[in-house]
């Protein structure tokens, strides 16, 4: 999950931090300050180095979005960084301690609670399935998830039925800052004929089921059916976030 730190969003967050930044030195009154005539002339080069890191940072996050740009929903984020940084440090005291606690807090939160999560801006690598053996009535294959160790799967097979991925898709409101806005997945499990074989992973921490626990966050599970597999062939898994399904790229041997 610490991926996300490559994620658009990030990015865009930053973005919103800096010109909220540059909004609060902007409408900031210099009389405030203890040597007002200083400030008057250090405003200027603040304003511009802010805008100029707001600059940077949107580009690195068109950098790490998909071919088709950046999702609508991304500029939440955005948003997010730019209230809380304004009126943060328009307001340090009565505002800028209080949001920057409450801030930290949350990332904390966020980064434990999505640990067992992956996240992706653009289309990514998910998995690699090799078929090591193929009959009529079974298949073994080796499936290994972006990140993880390789599973032997041995997956019983009917006439007329496939073979499938089932991947859970984290439902988290766009009202929750940052977090809301990324396309958060896992593969759970290979499903063949109405069975799944459920991939090895930890018991999700207790982070995970306080988040699972707050208002309108929500799992949804769906199966997506793979294209058909010959024997030592392999297949690249990749997740697709526009969509936030699986494409499959067959690599015949």
């Amino acid at each position: 999950m610490y991926g996300f730190l490559l994620h658009p969003v990030f990015w865009l967050f930053f973005v919103g931090l800096f010109l909220g930044a540059a909004a609060a030195l902007v409408t900031v009154r210099p009389g405030r300050r203890k040597d007002p005539a200083k400030f008057r002339r250090q405003r200027p080069t603040k304003v511009c180095l802010s805008l100029s890191a707001a600059v940077v940072c949107l580009s690195a996050a068109f950098f790490a979005s998909s071919p088709d740009g950046l999702f609508p929903r991304f500029f939440l984020a955005a948003l997010a960084g730019l209230l809380l940084a304004g009126p943060g440090l328009r307001f340090k005291k009565a505002v800028g301690i209080p949001l920057l606690v409450l801030s930290l807090a949350a990332l904390v939160f966020g980064v434990k609670a999505l640990a067992g999560w992956q996240s992706a801006g653009r289309t990514a690598p998910a998995a690699m399935i090799l078929v090591l053996g193929l009959e009529e009535t079974s298949a073994a294959l080796s499936f290994t998830p972006e990140g993880a160790k390789e599973t032997i799967i041995r997956a019983a097979l009917q006439p007329g039925s496939g073979l499938g991925i089932k991947i859970a898709i984290l439902r988290i409101p766009a009202a929750y800052p940052v977090f809301g806005a990324i396309p958060l997945y896992r593969i759970q499990a290979l499903a063949s004929s109405g069975q799944d074989y459920p991939l090895p992973m930890p018991a999700p921490p207790a982070w995970e089921k306080t988040l699972l626990g707050l208002p309108g966050v929500r799992i949804e599970t769906r199966e997506i059916p793979l294209p058909p597999l010959s024997l030592f062939a392999s297949c690249e898994v990749l997740f697709e976030p526009r969509g936030e399904t699986l494409l499959f790229i067959n690599k015949e041997p």
